[in-house]
């Protein structure tokens, strides 16, 4: 459809960020202040959103 392979990276640093906050809010890895990466992740998600339906108006 005309998305660039980078723009799917930046969904798997997305991804990645998810991993890792909720791998923090288990018993066995319980890390201390893992909301940056929930925060961090739904910025790139929404951000990502945004740049799609950007994308298919300038068509």
């Amino acid at each position: 459809m005309g998305f660039k392979f980078f723009a799917y990276g930046i969904l798997a640093v997305a991804a990645f960020l998810f991993f890792l906050y909720f791998l923090g809010q288990t018993e066995q890895y319980k890390i201390e202040n893992v909301d940056p990466f929930l925060y961090v992740g739904g910025f790139i998600v929404v951000a990502f959103i945004i740049y799609m339906f950007a994308k298919l108006a300038k068509r």
